[in-house]
């Protein structure tokens, strides 16, 4: 998980809109800490921050992690099994089309357990 994360943040994600040159992430357990510094006006002088957060925090619409995603074509397709997620939660089967859109991962984020985030972010997040 920090793997992926890292390198998204690599590739251009700031998470929650953190803005820095120098963002981290790593895990501990079950949350996961958002470190980041900055060099201020002298080289010698950092600011460090540090946060934690769960797994569910960054996967919410103020993380940005799918828009950014989204936007960056780092989305695998559907093979259905979102489809098959979808119809568990919704009585009459109608199938949210647009897996695309950010708003359709925040949606299956939303209704998945905690302990299936992690996986269902490597499962859906490709990053060459």
């Amino acid at each position: 998980m920090e793997e992926l994360l890292n390198k998204l943040i690599e590739k251009g994600w700031k998470p929650r809109n953190v803005i820095s040159k120098n963002i981290y992430i790593y895990k501990v357990e079950d949350k996961i800490n958002l470190s980041y510094s900055e060099f201020l006006e002298d080289e010698w002088e950092v600011m460090h921050e540090d946060e934690w957060y769960s797994l569910r925090d960054l996967v919410s619409k103020w993380s940005w992690l799918w828009q950014y995603v989204c936007e960056n074509g780092m989305v695998k397709e559907d093979d259905g099994h979102i489809t098959r997620i979808i119809n568990l939660y919704k009585s009459d089967e109608t199938i949210v089309d647009g897996w695309w859109n950010y708003h359709y991962w925040l949606m299956i984020c939303s209704i998945l357990d905690e302990s299936e985030l992690e996986q269902f972010l490597l499962d859906n997040i490709k990053v060459e």
